[in-house]
Protein backbone atom coordinates (compact mmCIF):
# COMPACT_ATOMS: atom_id res chain seq x y z
CA UNK A 1 0.00 0.00 0.00
CA UNK A 2 1.58 3.26 -1.06
CA UNK A 3 0.67 7.19 -0.30
CA UNK A 4 -3.12 6.34 -0.25
CA UNK A 5 -3.86 9.97 0.97
CA UNK A 6 -3.09 11.51 -2.23
CA UNK A 7 -6.44 9.53 -2.97
CA UNK A 8 -9.93 11.47 -3.44
CA UNK A 9 -10.56 10.10 -0.16
CA UNK A 10 -13.40 12.17 -0.17
CA UNK A 11 -15.15 9.55 -2.57
CA UNK A 12 -15.68 11.94 -5.20
CA UNK A 13 -17.49 10.97 -8.27
CA UNK A 14 -16.83 13.45 -11.93
CA UNK A 15 -18.54 12.62 -15.17
CA UNK A 16 -17.55 14.44 -18.02
CA UNK A 17 -20.29 14.98 -20.20
CA UNK A 18 -22.06 17.24 -22.85
CA UNK A 19 -25.36 17.23 -21.25
CA UNK A 20 -28.14 15.23 -19.15
CA UNK A 21 -28.33 11.30 -20.20
CA UNK A 22 -24.99 11.55 -22.25
CA UNK A 23 -22.68 9.03 -22.64
CA UNK A 24 -20.34 9.29 -20.04
CA UNK A 25 -17.11 9.33 -19.00
CA UNK A 26 -16.19 8.76 -14.90
CA UNK A 27 -13.36 10.55 -13.57
CA UNK A 28 -11.85 10.91 -10.03
CA UNK A 29 -12.10 14.67 -9.00
CA UNK A 30 -8.72 14.36 -6.63
CA UNK A 31 -7.27 17.29 -8.64
CA UNK A 32 -9.57 19.48 -6.95
CA UNK A 33 -9.00 17.75 -2.92
CA UNK A 34 -5.24 17.54 -3.52
CA UNK A 35 -4.84 21.09 -4.47
CA UNK A 36 -6.56 21.78 -1.08
CA UNK A 37 -3.98 19.46 0.35
CA UNK A 38 -1.11 20.78 -1.23
CA UNK A 39 -1.77 24.37 -0.71
CA UNK A 40 -2.08 24.27 3.18
CA UNK A 41 0.92 22.77 4.95
CA UNK A 42 -1.59 22.23 7.82
CA UNK A 43 -3.88 20.37 6.22
CA UNK A 44 -1.79 17.76 4.69
CA UNK A 45 -0.25 16.97 8.40
CA UNK A 46 -3.46 16.44 9.84
CA UNK A 47 -4.50 13.97 6.97
CA UNK A 48 -0.67 12.89 6.89
CA UNK A 49 -1.48 11.82 10.57
CA UNK A 50 -4.80 10.32 9.95
CA UNK A 51 -3.14 8.07 7.57
CA UNK A 52 -1.48 6.58 9.74
CA UNK A 53 -4.31 5.41 11.85
CA UNK A 54 -5.42 3.67 8.44
CA UNK A 55 -2.45 1.58 7.77
CA UNK A 56 -2.82 0.41 11.74
CA UNK A 57 -6.39 -0.64 11.30
CA UNK A 58 -5.69 -1.95 7.51
CA UNK A 59 -3.40 -4.30 9.12
CA UNK A 60 -5.54 -5.29 11.84
CA UNK A 61 -8.69 -6.00 8.74
CA UNK A 62 -5.74 -7.98 7.08
CA UNK A 63 -5.53 -9.91 10.39
CA UNK A 64 -9.22 -10.39 10.73
CA UNK A 65 -9.76 -11.34 7.27
CA UNK A 66 -7.16 -14.16 8.13
CA UNK A 67 -8.71 -15.31 11.07
CA UNK A 68 -12.10 -14.89 8.94
CA UNK A 69 -11.13 -18.08 6.90
CA UNK A 70 -12.02 -20.73 9.35
CA UNK A 71 -15.67 -18.77 10.39
CA UNK A 72 -18.83 -20.29 9.36
CA UNK A 73 -20.98 -17.36 10.35
CA UNK A 74 -20.92 -13.97 8.83
CA UNK A 75 -20.88 -10.47 11.01
CA UNK A 76 -23.51 -9.61 13.31
CA UNK A 77 -25.99 -7.67 11.36
CA UNK A 78 -25.89 -4.09 12.48
CA UNK A 79 -28.64 -1.04 11.63
CA UNK A 80 -28.15 2.36 11.35
CA UNK A 81 -30.80 5.27 11.44
CA UNK A 82 -30.35 7.51 8.41
CA UNK A 83 -31.44 11.46 7.38
CA UNK A 84 -31.59 12.91 4.29
CA UNK A 85 -31.52 16.63 4.09
CA UNK A 86 -33.24 17.62 0.61
CA UNK A 87 -31.83 21.66 0.12
CA UNK A 88 -33.16 22.25 -3.63
CA UNK A 89 -35.16 25.14 -5.13
CA UNK A 90 -38.90 24.55 -6.02
CA UNK A 91 -37.48 23.18 -9.86
CA UNK A 92 -35.55 21.22 -8.59
CA UNK A 93 -37.75 19.62 -6.02
CA UNK A 94 -40.31 19.21 -8.97
CA UNK A 95 -37.78 17.16 -10.70
CA UNK A 96 -37.72 14.52 -8.05
CA UNK A 97 -41.63 14.56 -8.22
CA UNK A 98 -42.39 16.83 -5.46
CA UNK A 99 -42.71 15.44 -1.86
CA UNK A 100 -44.22 12.36 -2.74
CA UNK A 101 -41.86 11.55 -5.43
CA UNK A 102 -38.92 12.31 -3.18
CA UNK A 103 -40.24 10.02 -0.17
CA UNK A 104 -40.56 7.19 -2.95
CA UNK A 105 -36.93 7.54 -4.14
CA UNK A 106 -35.60 7.61 -0.71
CA UNK A 107 -37.33 4.29 -0.29
CA UNK A 108 -36.15 3.24 -3.11
CA UNK A 109 -32.54 4.48 -2.49
CA UNK A 110 -32.67 2.58 1.01
CA UNK A 111 -33.25 -0.78 -0.78
CA UNK A 112 -30.55 -0.48 -2.89
CA UNK A 113 -28.24 -0.20 -0.07
CA UNK A 114 -29.67 -2.66 1.85
CA UNK A 115 -29.60 -4.65 -0.73
CA UNK A 116 -25.69 -3.89 -1.09
CA UNK A 117 -24.50 -4.41 2.06
CA UNK A 118 -25.93 -7.25 2.64
CA UNK A 119 -25.10 -9.25 -0.47
CA UNK A 120 -28.85 -9.91 -1.58
CA UNK A 121 -28.80 -7.85 -4.63
CA UNK A 122 -30.44 -9.99 -8.01
CA UNK A 123 -27.73 -8.91 -10.14
CA UNK A 124 -24.74 -10.28 -7.75
CA UNK A 125 -25.17 -13.73 -10.05
CA UNK A 126 -23.26 -12.05 -12.40
CA UNK A 127 -20.38 -11.71 -10.80
CA UNK A 128 -17.58 -13.56 -12.80
CA UNK A 129 -17.07 -17.12 -11.25
CA UNK A 130 -13.48 -15.98 -10.54
CA UNK A 131 -14.42 -13.55 -8.15
CA UNK A 132 -17.53 -15.03 -6.84
CA UNK A 133 -15.79 -16.52 -3.61
CA UNK A 134 -14.46 -13.36 -2.83
CA UNK A 135 -17.88 -11.13 -2.72
CA UNK A 136 -18.74 -10.42 0.85
CA UNK A 137 -21.33 -9.53 3.04
CA UNK A 138 -20.83 -6.26 5.10
CA UNK A 139 -24.17 -7.87 6.95
CA UNK A 140 -24.96 -3.77 7.76
CA UNK A 141 -29.01 -2.38 7.09
CA UNK A 142 -30.06 1.20 6.84
CA UNK A 143 -33.32 2.81 7.99
CA UNK A 144 -34.84 6.10 7.78
CA UNK A 145 -34.83 7.79 10.95
CA UNK A 146 -38.08 7.74 12.66
CA UNK A 147 -36.53 9.35 16.28
CA UNK A 148 -34.85 12.49 16.99
CA UNK A 149 -32.11 12.30 19.71
CA UNK A 150 -33.89 13.21 22.10
CA UNK A 151 -36.21 10.20 21.00
CA UNK A 152 -39.42 12.12 19.85
CA UNK A 153 -41.13 10.89 17.02
CA UNK A 154 -39.68 13.00 14.00
CA UNK A 155 -38.94 11.26 10.39
CA UNK A 156 -35.72 11.75 8.97
CA UNK A 157 -36.10 13.75 6.20
CA UNK A 158 -34.93 17.55 6.32
CA UNK A 159 -36.34 19.86 3.54
CA UNK A 160 -34.87 23.39 2.94
CA UNK A 161 -36.02 24.98 0.01
CA UNK A 162 -33.88 27.15 -1.84
CA UNK A 163 -34.51 29.97 -4.13
CA UNK A 164 -35.10 29.88 -7.74
CA UNK A 165 -31.49 31.08 -8.31
CA UNK A 166 -30.09 28.45 -6.55
CA UNK A 167 -27.84 26.26 -8.36
CA UNK A 168 -25.90 24.13 -6.31
CA UNK A 169 -23.23 24.09 -3.45
CA UNK A 170 -19.22 23.95 -4.72
CA UNK A 171 -17.67 20.46 -4.23
CA UNK A 172 -16.88 19.95 -0.31
CA UNK A 173 -18.04 23.39 0.60
CA UNK A 174 -18.74 22.49 4.01
CA UNK A 175 -21.79 25.36 3.55
CA UNK A 176 -24.23 22.55 2.67
CA UNK A 177 -23.96 21.38 6.32
CA UNK A 178 -24.72 24.08 8.29
CA UNK A 179 -27.98 25.98 8.20
CA UNK A 180 -26.42 29.59 8.76
CA UNK A 181 -24.77 29.05 5.64
CA UNK A 182 -27.86 28.41 3.61
CA UNK A 183 -27.51 24.03 4.13
CA UNK A 184 -28.51 21.85 7.16
CA UNK A 185 -27.37 21.29 10.15
CA UNK A 186 -26.56 17.80 10.45
CA UNK A 187 -28.51 15.62 13.66
CA UNK A 188 -26.48 14.45 15.88
CA UNK A 189 -23.96 12.35 13.73
CA UNK A 190 -22.44 10.20 16.60
CA UNK A 191 -26.08 8.64 16.42
CA UNK A 192 -27.41 9.03 12.69
CA UNK A 193 -25.66 8.72 9.23
CA UNK A 194 -26.31 11.68 7.46
CA UNK A 195 -27.03 12.47 3.73
CA UNK A 196 -27.21 15.50 2.11
CA UNK A 197 -29.17 15.16 -1.46
CA UNK A 198 -28.42 18.31 -3.48
CA UNK A 199 -27.21 20.70 -6.51
CA UNK A 200 -23.57 19.86 -6.46
CA UNK A 201 -22.10 23.25 -8.41
CA UNK A 202 -19.43 21.76 -11.52
CA UNK A 203 -15.77 22.27 -10.54
CA UNK A 204 -13.65 25.22 -12.92
CA UNK A 205 -12.19 22.00 -14.47
CA UNK A 206 -15.35 21.02 -15.89
CA UNK A 207 -17.35 17.36 -15.18
CA UNK A 208 -20.41 17.19 -12.62
CA UNK A 209 -19.50 15.67 -9.35
CA UNK A 210 -22.39 13.08 -8.02
CA UNK A 211 -20.75 12.41 -5.03
CA UNK A 212 -18.42 12.75 -1.61
CA UNK A 213 -18.58 11.47 1.80
CA UNK A 214 -16.33 11.18 4.84
CA UNK A 215 -16.62 10.11 8.30
CA UNK A 216 -16.92 12.17 11.68
CA UNK A 217 -13.60 11.18 12.22
CA UNK A 218 -11.60 12.02 9.37
CA UNK A 219 -13.45 15.35 9.07
CA UNK A 220 -12.32 15.90 12.97
CA UNK A 221 -8.84 15.32 11.87
CA UNK A 222 -8.67 17.20 8.99
CA UNK A 223 -11.04 20.29 9.21
CA UNK A 224 -11.31 20.06 13.30
CA UNK A 225 -15.39 19.90 12.60
CA UNK A 226 -17.25 15.87 13.22
CA UNK A 227 -20.15 17.55 12.39
CA UNK A 228 -18.85 17.69 8.53
CA UNK A 229 -19.03 13.76 8.47
CA UNK A 230 -21.32 12.46 5.99
CA UNK A 231 -22.28 12.28 2.43
CA UNK A 232 -23.26 14.95 -0.25
CA UNK A 233 -24.99 13.68 -3.52
CA UNK A 234 -26.25 15.29 -6.51
CA UNK A 235 -29.87 15.20 -6.61
CA UNK A 236 -30.14 13.47 -9.79
CA UNK A 237 -28.58 10.31 -8.39
CA UNK A 238 -30.70 9.70 -5.40
CA UNK A 239 -32.87 6.45 -5.43
CA UNK A 240 -33.04 3.52 -8.47
CA UNK A 241 -35.09 4.05 -11.05
CA UNK A 242 -38.54 2.52 -10.86
CA UNK A 243 -40.52 4.57 -13.73
CA UNK A 244 -40.01 5.27 -16.94
CA UNK A 245 -41.04 9.59 -16.34
CA UNK A 246 -38.12 9.67 -13.39
CA UNK A 247 -35.43 12.20 -14.14
CA UNK A 248 -32.09 10.81 -13.60
CA UNK A 249 -28.47 12.32 -13.89
CA UNK A 250 -27.85 9.54 -16.70
CA UNK A 251 -28.43 6.13 -17.39
CA UNK A 252 -25.01 4.96 -16.08
CA UNK A 253 -26.28 6.38 -12.53
CA UNK A 254 -29.66 5.54 -12.15
CA UNK A 255 -29.84 2.22 -10.30
CA UNK A 256 -28.77 3.89 -6.72
CA UNK A 257 -25.35 3.02 -6.66
CA UNK A 258 -23.78 6.51 -6.45
CA UNK A 259 -24.74 6.42 -2.99
CA UNK A 260 -23.24 2.62 -2.20
CA UNK A 261 -20.45 3.89 -3.66
CA UNK A 262 -20.00 6.70 -1.11
CA UNK A 263 -20.82 4.93 1.68
CA UNK A 264 -17.58 2.72 1.14
CA UNK A 265 -15.59 5.99 1.25
CA UNK A 266 -17.86 6.69 4.87
CA UNK A 267 -16.47 3.28 6.13
CA UNK A 268 -13.43 3.95 5.22
CA UNK A 269 -11.83 2.17 2.26
CA UNK A 270 -11.11 3.59 -0.81
CA UNK A 271 -11.04 3.26 -4.91
CA UNK A 272 -10.05 -0.28 -5.87
CA UNK A 273 -7.39 1.51 -8.12
CA UNK A 274 -5.82 3.45 -5.09
CA UNK A 275 -4.80 6.74 -5.29
CA UNK A 276 -4.09 6.88 -9.06
CA UNK A 277 -6.80 9.19 -11.19
CA UNK A 278 -8.65 7.93 -14.18
CA UNK A 279 -7.68 11.39 -15.81
CA UNK A 280 -4.07 10.28 -16.25
CA UNK A 281 -2.52 6.93 -17.38
CA UNK A 282 -2.65 4.18 -15.74
CA UNK A 283 -0.52 3.76 -12.42
CA UNK A 284 0.07 -0.02 -11.60
CA UNK A 285 2.41 1.34 -8.49
CA UNK A 286 -0.61 2.27 -6.61
CA UNK A 287 -2.99 0.01 -4.79
CA UNK A 288 -6.07 0.47 -2.42
CA UNK A 289 -4.50 -1.60 0.48
CA UNK A 290 -6.78 -4.50 0.41
CA UNK A 291 -5.41 -7.70 -0.53
CA UNK A 292 -8.09 -9.98 -2.59
CA UNK A 293 -8.72 -6.88 -5.09
CA UNK A 294 -6.79 -7.56 -8.26
CA UNK A 295 -4.10 -4.70 -8.39
CA UNK A 296 -5.75 -2.28 -11.11
CA UNK A 297 -3.83 0.67 -13.06
CA UNK A 298 -6.49 3.23 -13.38
CA UNK A 299 -10.68 3.36 -13.14
CA UNK A 300 -13.21 1.62 -15.08
CA UNK A 301 -15.56 4.15 -16.75
CA UNK A 302 -17.61 2.08 -18.72
CA UNK A 303 -18.85 -1.74 -18.16
CA UNK A 304 -15.99 -4.04 -19.60
CA UNK A 305 -17.17 -7.69 -21.05
CA UNK A 306 -15.58 -10.43 -19.87
CA UNK A 307 -11.89 -10.28 -18.50
CA UNK A 308 -10.42 -7.12 -18.35
CA UNK A 309 -6.53 -7.59 -17.97
CA UNK A 310 -5.18 -5.93 -14.59
CA UNK A 311 -1.89 -5.07 -14.00
CA UNK A 312 1.00 -7.37 -15.35
CA UNK A 313 3.28 -6.33 -12.27
CA UNK A 314 0.62 -8.88 -10.35
CA UNK A 315 -1.83 -10.95 -12.49
CA UNK A 316 -4.85 -12.19 -11.08
CA UNK A 317 -6.63 -15.12 -13.07
CA UNK A 318 -10.38 -12.98 -12.91
CA UNK A 319 -8.38 -9.72 -13.93
CA UNK A 320 -9.42 -6.63 -13.11
CA UNK A 321 -12.67 -6.51 -10.69
CA UNK A 322 -14.69 -3.83 -12.68
CA UNK A 323 -17.76 -4.99 -10.95
CA UNK A 324 -16.80 -3.49 -7.58
CA UNK A 325 -18.64 -0.81 -5.98
CA UNK A 326 -15.32 1.29 -5.31
CA UNK A 327 -14.54 1.70 -9.51
CA UNK A 328 -16.07 3.83 -11.19
CA UNK A 329 -17.96 1.39 -13.68
CA UNK A 330 -21.85 2.34 -14.31
CA UNK A 331 -24.55 1.67 -11.94
CA UNK A 332 -25.50 -1.47 -14.39
CA UNK A 333 -21.68 -3.48 -13.50
CA UNK A 334 -21.37 -2.71 -10.23
CA UNK A 335 -22.53 -5.61 -7.80
CA UNK A 336 -19.76 -6.36 -5.15
CA UNK A 337 -17.58 -5.68 -2.17
CA UNK A 338 -15.18 -8.07 -1.85
CA UNK A 339 -14.32 -9.67 1.34
CA UNK A 340 -11.41 -8.03 2.55
CA UNK A 341 -13.32 -4.56 1.94
CA UNK A 342 -15.90 -6.37 4.07
CA UNK A 343 -13.55 -6.97 6.81
CA UNK A 344 -12.40 -3.42 6.51
CA UNK A 345 -15.37 -2.02 6.74
CA UNK A 346 -16.36 -3.96 9.73
CA UNK A 347 -13.18 -2.72 11.30
CA UNK A 348 -15.24 0.75 11.87
CA UNK A 349 -18.07 -0.68 12.97
CA UNK A 350 -16.84 -2.27 15.83
CA UNK A 351 -15.97 -0.74 19.18
CA UNK A 352 -13.42 1.59 18.52
CA UNK A 353 -14.09 2.26 15.14
CA UNK A 354 -14.74 5.48 13.07
CA UNK A 355 -18.11 4.65 12.74
CA UNK A 356 -19.01 2.51 15.76
CA UNK A 357 -21.36 4.59 17.93
CA UNK A 358 -23.66 5.15 14.70
CA UNK A 359 -24.42 1.10 15.24
CA UNK A 360 -25.41 1.53 19.27
CA UNK A 361 -28.80 3.71 18.53
CA UNK A 362 -31.33 0.96 16.18
CA UNK A 363 -33.82 2.30 18.01
CA UNK A 364 -34.29 5.41 16.47
CA UNK A 365 -35.11 3.93 13.13
CA UNK A 366 -38.15 2.47 14.81
CA UNK A 367 -41.61 4.91 15.90
CA UNK A 368 -42.27 5.45 19.57
CA UNK A 369 -45.29 3.27 20.12
CA UNK A 370 -48.08 5.34 21.74
CA UNK A 371 -48.66 7.48 18.44
CA UNK A 372 -50.08 6.25 14.74
CA UNK A 373 -46.67 6.81 11.79
CA UNK A 374 -49.26 9.28 9.76
CA UNK A 375 -49.39 11.58 13.19
CA UNK A 376 -45.36 11.47 13.40
CA UNK A 377 -44.60 12.28 9.82
CA UNK A 378 -46.69 15.54 9.78
CA UNK A 379 -47.23 17.75 12.80
CA UNK A 380 -49.90 19.93 12.09
CA UNK A 381 -52.15 22.52 14.12
CA UNK A 382 -55.47 24.50 13.53
CA UNK A 383 -55.84 27.95 14.38
CA UNK A 384 -57.80 30.16 15.26
CA UNK A 385 -60.11 27.66 17.07
CA UNK A 386 -62.98 27.96 17.91
CA UNK A 387 -63.86 29.96 14.79
CA UNK A 388 -66.34 31.82 12.84
CA UNK A 389 -65.63 29.77 10.15
CA UNK A 390 -62.35 30.87 8.56
CA UNK A 391 -59.34 28.88 9.91
CA UNK A 392 -56.03 27.74 8.76
CA UNK A 393 -54.77 24.48 8.90
CA UNK A 394 -51.12 24.68 9.73
CA UNK A 395 -48.01 22.09 9.71
CA UNK A 396 -45.09 22.41 11.25
CA UNK A 397 -43.59 19.51 9.65
CA UNK A 398 -45.41 17.40 6.28
CA UNK A 399 -43.60 14.58 4.78
CA UNK A 400 -46.57 12.42 3.23
CA UNK A 401 -48.45 13.65 0.17
CA UNK A 402 -51.66 15.10 1.26
CA UNK A 403 -54.03 14.66 -1.12
CA UNK A 404 -57.34 16.58 -0.20
CA UNK A 405 -59.17 18.05 2.86
CA UNK A 406 -62.40 17.51 4.00
CA UNK A 407 -64.77 19.04 6.19
CA UNK A 408 -67.33 16.82 7.95
CA UNK A 409 -69.88 17.32 10.04
CA UNK A 410 -71.06 15.14 13.51
CA UNK A 411 -72.65 12.46 11.30
CA UNK A 412 -70.12 11.93 8.58
CA UNK A 413 -71.74 14.47 6.19
CA UNK A 414 -69.04 16.09 4.16
CA UNK A 415 -69.62 18.99 3.38
CA UNK A 416 -66.73 20.66 1.76
CA UNK A 417 -63.81 19.20 -0.40
CA UNK A 418 -60.35 21.06 -0.75
CA UNK A 419 -58.37 18.87 -3.80
CA UNK A 420 -54.56 19.76 -2.65
CA UNK A 421 -52.53 20.73 -5.97
CA UNK A 422 -49.24 22.39 -3.99
CA UNK A 423 -47.19 19.65 -1.74
CA UNK A 424 -44.62 22.16 -1.17
CA UNK A 425 -47.61 24.22 0.99
CA UNK A 426 -47.39 24.15 4.86
CA UNK A 427 -50.42 26.50 5.16
CA UNK A 428 -54.36 25.78 3.81
CA UNK A 429 -57.02 28.84 4.61
CA UNK A 430 -60.00 27.11 5.08
CA UNK A 431 -63.73 28.85 5.01
CA UNK A 432 -66.87 27.39 5.98
CA UNK A 433 -68.42 30.80 6.85
CA UNK A 434 -71.58 29.88 4.62
CA UNK A 435 -72.75 26.96 7.23
CA UNK A 436 -74.18 26.80 10.68
CA UNK A 437 -72.37 26.47 13.69
CA UNK A 438 -70.98 23.62 15.72
CA UNK A 439 -68.39 21.03 15.26
CA UNK A 440 -66.77 19.78 12.81
CA UNK A 441 -64.11 17.07 11.51
CA UNK A 442 -61.23 18.64 9.46
CA UNK A 443 -59.78 15.36 7.03
CA UNK A 444 -56.11 15.20 6.07
CA UNK A 445 -56.28 12.23 3.86
CA UNK A 446 -52.45 11.09 2.89
CA UNK A 447 -51.07 8.21 0.95
CA UNK A 448 -50.65 6.21 4.34
CA UNK A 449 -53.85 7.26 6.43
CA UNK A 450 -55.96 10.21 7.15
CA UNK A 451 -55.25 12.48 10.46
CA UNK A 452 -59.07 14.13 11.56
CA UNK A 453 -59.18 17.33 14.02
CA UNK A 454 -62.27 18.36 15.01
CA UNK A 455 -63.04 22.38 14.46
CA UNK A 456 -65.42 24.91 16.45
CA UNK A 457 -67.28 27.13 14.79
CA UNK A 458 -69.44 29.73 16.92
Amino acid sequence: MKGLFSIAIFGIITLFTGQVYAQANAICGNEVIQQEINNDPYLKARMDKYFEHYQAENAMASEQSGRAQSKTTGYEKILIPVVFHIILNPSQIAQLGDTSGIINRINSQLQVINEDFNAVNTDLVAVPAAFQPLVGNAAISFALAKRDAQGKAKLGIVYKTKPGSFTGFPAQDNAVKRDVQGGSNPWDNTKYLNIWITSIDPPTSGGQILGYGYNNDYALQVYGDAALGGIVMHYLTLGRRTSGTQVFYSPNSEKGRTLTHELGHYFNIWHIWGKASPSTSADCDEDDGIDDTPLQGAANTACPIGKKNNCTIKPHAGGEMYMNYMDYSTDVCTKMFSKGQVDRIRIETAPGGKVYTLTQNPHLAFWPNDVSAIEYNNKVDISPNPNTGNFNIHFYDKYDNLHSITIANTIGQVVKQIPVADQRATNYNIDITGFSKGVYIVQLHFDQGIISRKVVVQ
